[in-house]
């Protein structure tokens, strides 16, 4: 949930944030960092006619799900910074 904003989100606190310009540069994600990029496009354009919207959109769309597909699907769960994994405690 997002209660501030998409670049400076706050759950309930804010988090560390980073502006990408590139690609390039989100290539190794930091766990409980937010990463962003300003997308400066008409969106509707893209979902009414595709091909108007242009080579890019696609790009950019397929980029987004990707990274998103990888992150869901990754077999070693996801830490926040400053914590460490804990081993489960036994019943006393």
């Amino acid at each position: 949930m997002n209660t501030i904003s998409m670049t400076h989100p706050r759950l309930p606190v804010e988090h560390p944030s980073r502006f990408i310009r590139s690609d390039s540069e989100c290539q190794t994600l930091q766990p409980g960092i937010w990463y962003y990029k300003i997308v400066e496009a008409d969106h509707i354009t893209f979902i009414v006619n595709r091909e108007r919207a242009g080579v890019q959109f696609d790009l950019l769309y397929d980029s987004i799900f990707q990274r998103c597909r990888k992150h869901v699907f990754r077999k070693i769960p996801q830490t926040l910074p400053n914590q460490s994994p804990r081993a489960p405690r036994s019943p006393r």
